[in-house]
């Protein structure tokens, strides 16, 4: 692999453990458990865009957790000498 596509893709590697671990910060999660009960917070059209909206976090999370494993497991069957280009 050329020295250039090996760099940015650590780049990018380490770009997504940083994003990755900002998103183990839960205090803005904290706060939404706050903010939902406090009494008379929404409307009842805007709870279904929130539950909407918390929905597509939980699938888009469950499924770049997926994705991430899957990655992970094809970069592990390259054998070392098709890794090295041979």
């Amino acid at each position: 692999m050329e020295k250039n596509a090996l760099s940015k893709i650590e780049t990018h590697i380490q770009t997504m453990k940083t994003a990755h671990a900002a998103l183990a910060n839960t205090s803005d999660i904290d706060m939404l458990f706050q903010i939902i009960h406090r009494p008379g917070w929404t409307t009842l059209a805007e709870g279904s865009f929130l539950l909407a909206a918390l929905e597509s976090i939980n699938t888009q999370t469950a499924q770049l957790a997926a994705l991430r494993q899957n990655v992970l497991a094809a970069a592990q069957q390259v054998g070392a000498a098709q890794a090295a280009g041979v």
